[in-house]
């Protein structure tokens, strides 16, 4: 057979070092290192070809005012004591109906230009209506504590500098 020429196929010949890749789970590409045509080397671990995440429950950071630190810290660093749940409203879209969720952690250091804490928590984004980077608004429901008296605004009588409630 040598020197005998066989037929070429140019379409094998063209992906010959062409190899299927595919991803281990579901989800949406969220970082793409590589273009058509590049080289990769399957050795070389160090930049991931692509990133790909499950959006269907996204972390969402909060940044709260410094003076609502030490009540959150009290009910989180009660031991044995539950998530403190919290509602997420996105800016884009008002009307939305709340998207429920949980505050899982507070992060260890202010913001050092904002002077605002990170809280860190979990949604549920079934429809993939919340996206990475995008803007919200949280209510945070904070327990009430045992003998604790809610008054309307209305009700405060200022004397002197300070507040006086008749009853």
């Amino acid at each position: 057979n040598i020197g005998v020429d066989k037929k070429r196929d140019p379409k094998k010949e063209k992906d010959w070092a062409r190899v299927e890749i595919r991803a281990y789970k579901d989800g949406v590409i969220v970082e793409k290192n590589t273009h058509l045509g590049d080289w990769v080397d399957p050795a070389n671990y160090g930049t991931p070809m692509y990133r790909i995440a499950d959006l269907s429950k996204v972390q969402v950071w909060i940044k709260p005012a410094e003076e609502y630190l030490p009540v959150l810290q009290d009910f989180l660093n009660k031991p044995g004591a539950p998530a403190l749940k919290w509602d997420i409203m996105l800016q884009a879209d008002p009307k939305a109906p709340p998207l429920d969720g949980a505050l899982v952690r507070i992060g260890p250091s202010l913001d050092p230009n904002e002077h605002t804490p990170l809280l860190v928590g979990l949604v549920n984004n079934p429809n993939g209506k919340l996206l990475i980077g995008q803007f919200v608004t949280a209510t945070i429901y904070v327990p009430v504590e045992k003998g604790l008296v809610e008054i309307p605004t209305s009700a405060l009588n200022e004397q002197k500098g300070q507040s006086v409630i008749f009853i």
